[in-house]
């Protein structure tokens, strides 16, 4: 199988309140979806047209039928959303208050499903055929997922488009330097990196952005327009 575009990480419902400017401490209605960075980013390329397709687990409970419903829903190939063994779908709660910086609470077991993934998830043809691997950073914090996205990495060999999106959720690491060496070993098997100027502080410890990408064009990135 040839996709343009296979994402690894986090999957959750996401409740979204309706509200602006609304904290969680006041009434709120919410519009249920689903949600995590790779998540977004596999729907986005199917809306566009594009074969995509994310490596990821669902708990057992309804909500995990949802979350698949949705991805068929916009078009996402569904062949590697697996149902763990244990754990619940994670919900994610967020609060337009305000609107440009939502506040967002993550309800994950300690051992959510999409930290479950081995490496018979994603067969290695399939892998390598791939236009695109995108891998979160979320998805190198803890279990079986962290160890397995390293390995698909090195399969790609660097292959490109092989992305890692420097995505940084404080809740999901023990802490800051866990999150650096994990973002920089996976830097250093990727060939496009994407973060913000905080994810690139805690990746890299710059937070100027002309240092961050020179930083990152020295160990072999390359500038695309």
């Amino acid at each position: 199988m040839q996709l343009d575009l296979i994402t690894v990480g986090r999957i959750s419902v996401d409740l979204f309140a309706e509200q602006m400017y609304t904290s969680f401490s006041q009434p709120q209605t919410f519009h249920k979806s689903i949600g995590g960075s790779p998540t977004n980013v596999a729907v986005a390329a199917a809306k566009l047209g594009h074969k995509s397709a994310i490596v990821t687990k669902v708990g057992i409970d309804p909500l995990g039928q949802y979350v698949l419903n949705k991805l068929s829903e916009f078009g996402v190939n569904t062949d590697f959303v697996k149902v763990a063994e244990s754990g619940l779908t994670p919900v994610v709660l967020a609060s337009q208050d305000p609107p440009e910086d939502p506040k967002i609470i993550f309800h994950r077991q300690p051992q959510a499903p999409d930290t479950q993934l081995t490496l018979n998830d994603l067969d290695t043809e399939t892998l390598l055929a791939a236009k695109i691997f995108w891998v979160s950073a979320c998805a190198l914090s803890n279990g079986e997922t962290a160890k397995s996205a390293i390995t698909w990495l090195k399969e790609r060999g660097r292959k490109q488009e092989s992305i890692i999106d420097l995505d940084y959720r404080p809740s999901f690491w023990p802490s800051a330097d866990a999150a650096r060496a994990a973002a920089q070993e996976a830097i250093s098997m990727c060939t496009i990196a994407i973060g913000n100027i905080a994810e690139c502080q805690v990746a890299l410890g710059i937070s100027d952005p002309q240092e961050a990408a020179t930083e990152l064009i020295s160990v072999g990135f390359e500038l695309r327009s």
